[in-house]
Parts: C-alpha cells; sequence; structure tokens
C-alpha cells in the first residue's frame, strides 16, 4: 500500500525519470506534473500529497517563486528543491534542497526525513470552495497567456479525476465535495460530458510490460482500462457503448496494427485510435492518419503526450455516440409522421411556399398550415432552419414534383 503521494514537477522531457523511479520504488505513489500551473491545480485538489519535489526552474518561472505560491495553498506539505545549483542558505518556502549531479536515491532519503520530523495529515475533503477554487486558478491562467483555454481545461479536468482517484484509493472513501464544488464540476464538464469514471480505454500490445505502464498511467487520472495482448482476445471482449478509445501496438503477433485497423471498419467498430510504436516512419505515420488514427506516438514518449492524446480520442468518440444518439431520436420523431406529413415535410424543407405546396397536393392552404404545424411539433423543430437541418441529418432524399 502507498505510505503517500508525492507531487513531482518538472517540464524536462525524460522517457524514464529516475527521480519518479525512486520515490515509486521508496514506496511513494507519484503524481507527475510538467508545468507549474498543473503542479498548483494537483495541489489544490490532491489532499493526498505530502510532499512536493520540484525542479529549480520551470520555463520562465524559478522553482523557488513556485514553491512560494504552493506554500501558500499548502503549508502542511514538504518542499523540496531538485536544484543544479549548491544553496547554502535555503530560502524561506524551501524544506530542503538536493542537488541534481548527488545520486536520485538522495531525493528519497530526503523526503523521508522530512515527512519522520513532521508526519503529514491525509485528508479526504477538499478543503476549499468550488467557486473560490475557479477565480484562483483562473488568475493563475491569466498569468500564463501562452497555454491555450482548451490545455488549461485539461489540466483542470485531469487534476480532479486523478485527486478523486488518488484520494479514494489512499482513504477507502469517498471524497466528500461541497454543493458549489459540485455546481463548478457540472460547468466545468459541460452538459452531457461523460465523467472519466464512464468512459473506457483499450490497450492491446503484446508486450506486458507497457502494458502495465500505460494502465498504471490511465489510473493515476482516474481513467478505466482493459488491456489485451493478442487481437483476437480484444475481438471477443464484450465493449459496451460508451466512450472509448484504442492505444494500438503497431506490430501485433500474427497481424499489423495497420491492418487490423481495416479490420475494426469493416466490421462496424469505430473506436479512435492512438498507434504507438518503437519503429515508426513517416510513410507509415500517414497511412495511420489517413486511415482515421487520432495520433501516432513513437517510442519512447511523454506520458502526457499520451494522455493528451487519448483525452482527445475519447471526446471524439463522444462526440459520435451523442451525434448518433441525436439521430436515433431524430429517425423516431421522423418515423410518426403521416405520409402526408412527410411529403408536406420535404415540400417545405425544400423551400416550398404553403400555397405552391397546396397547388401541387391539390388541397387548400389551410391544409397545408395544418399539416406543417404537426410536423413541426411531431419533429420538435422550434424553426425551418431546424427542420432543415433535421432533414439533412436525416439524408431525406430532394424533393422532385411528381409528373
Amino acid at each position: 500500500m502507498s505510505i503517500g503521494t508525492i507531487l513531482y514537477i518538472s517540464d524536462k522531457t525524460i522517457p524514464v525519470d529516475p527521480v519518479t523511479c525512486a520515490l515509486k520504488n521508496a514506496g511513494y505513489e507519484v503524481v507527475s506534473a510538467d508545468s507549474s500551473l498543473e503542479g498548483v491545480a494537483l495541489l489544490f485538489l490532491m489532499r493526498s500529497i505530502v510532499a512536493v519535489v520540484l525542479h529549480d526552474q520551470l520555463g520562465e518561472r524559478s522553482g523557488v517563486d513556485l514553491a512560494r505560491t504552493l506554500r501558500s495553498i499548502r503549508p502542511d506539505v514538504a518542499i523540496v528543491l531538485h536544484s543544479h545549483n549548491q544553496i547554502d542558505n535555503l530560502p524561506s518556502p524551501v524544506d530542503a534542497s538536493v542537488n541534481v549531479s548527488q545520486p536520485f536515491d538522495m531525493v528519497t532519503s530526503t523526503v523521508r526525513r522530512l515527512l519522520a520530523a513532521t508526519p503529514p495529515v491525509m485528508s479526504a475533503t477538499i478543503p476549499v470552495r468550488g467557486v473560490w477554487l475557479r477565480e484562483r486558478l483562473h488568475c493563475w491562467r491569466l498569468e500564463h497567456r501562452r497555454i491555450p483555454r482548451k490545455r488549461f481545461q485539461t489540466i483542470f479536468s485531469a487534476a480532479v479525476d486523478a485527486g478523486i482517484s488518488a484520494e479514494r484509493r489512499l482513504s477507502r472513501k469517498e471524497l466528500t465535495t461541497s454543493a458549489d464544488e459540485r455546481a463548478w464540476g457540472s460547468r466545468r464538464r459541460g452538459k452531457g460530458m461523460t465523467p472519466a469514471s464512464d468512459q473506457m480505454v483499450f490497450v492491446l500490445d503484446d508486450d506486458a510490460g507497457v502494458r502495465a505502464a500505460i494502465q498504471g498511467l490511465l489510473k493515476s487520472v482516474g481513467l478505466r482500462s482493459e488491456s489485451f495482448e493478442t487481437a483476437r482476445e480484444f475481438l471477443a471482449s464484450n465493449r459496451t457503448d460508451q466512450p472509448s478509445c484504442l492505444v494500438l501496438d503497431v506490430r501485433l503477433p500474427g497481424i499489423n496494427g495497420l491492418d487490423f485497423q481495416k479490420e475494426l471498419v469493416d466490421a462496424g467498430i469505430h473506436l479512435p485510435i492512438i498507434f504507438i510504436t518503437g519503429h515508426g516512419d513517416i510513410p507509415m505515420t500517414v497511412k495511420a492518419m489517413k486511415s482515421g488514427a487520432v495520433e501516432f506516438l513513437t517510442k519512447p514518449f511523454r506520458d502526457q503526450d499520451l494522455l493528451d492524446a487519448i483525452h482527445q480520442a475519447l471526446d471524439r468518440d463522444q462526440t459520435r455516440i451523442q451525434r448518433q444518439s441525436g439521430l436515433v431520436k431524430l429517425r423516431s420523431h421522423y418515423g410518426r409522421l403521416t405520409m402526408r406529413e412527410r411529403e408536406v415535410m420535404d415540400m417545405v424543407v425544400s423551400g416550398m411556399l404553403n400555397k405552391q405546396i397546396a397547388s401541387d397536393l391539390g388541397t387548400s392552404e389551410i391544409t397545408v398550415k395544418v399539416h406543417r404545424a404537426h410536423v413541426m411539433r411531431k419533429m420538435q423543430a422550434e424553426s425551418l432552419a431546424e427542420l432543415v437541418r433535421m432533414a439533412a441529418k436525416l439524408e431525406l432524399p430532394p424533393y422532385k414534383k411528381k409528373a
């Protein structure tokens, strides 16, 4: 069982970070942030964090400056600066400093020493009000205008999901939130958005180590996953109608990943795919992207790159499911129309006036108005423009005047 969560903030692109490995080997759970903004969001929302290890320089922001902000958020956490320079006099927000030239286990021993001196208190309750949290994060984003809004929302969403996931694992209790926080969470996800717990990521790779690493990463941000060694195992599995995506290795036993992508499409399985490979080339990448792949990542890749691709794929699949659901509902409405009402609808969306429709049907203009009102009501269309869009979605053939 984990003995606490360590927040590691570093903007260095390293496939396997030795500091993270050393902390995990010591029994700590590690959550990583590749920017100061992401680190602040995670510290806000993850009460299980007992210590922070951060680099002395994060882009244009100094580690000491960030440490002051982190200290104002959580005075109880231990802060260790992983520095390139020898620091004789520690600045006030920093509890200890470890030089990068020292063994990586020194970071672990320093964290353990600090926590032994002041045992942390891990709470399963977020002690901040949702509205206040939103405003603080918004202000923080204004200081980092170079970060796109969509990226900021992704970070905040991942922070919430990771916080809830880690708290439940460490405390074995449900995370409690205030009414403000629940209201802010529903606004953050947006109308019709699916919670991370209702999404699924399938991992198909013949390397057990890769499967375990990816599933561990997904679990750390609150995403559910299932892994498979072969394509046959994946096809034999039961897949529910929920937002999903597939992380697929290009080289699989008995079949090429690109060929398997085509087989899925032919079988009517429309899953967004993120390809991963250790031997990628430009023609292979182009072929995968032309076939509809979301991303093509070459090993080793950054965890955040994979997570960004997965979130993009899940959003795409959710949009597809919502579109299909809307189309099913639309067809149901259309099925309630009588034959004459369908004729009137075809004529209306083609741009004909009531007088013209009455002449073609050999009926009165008043009768046409009644049929038109029935069409609008049954189709639940609030305007002619909306009715035209519905006809386009239903792919109704254009009206042709009978000879």
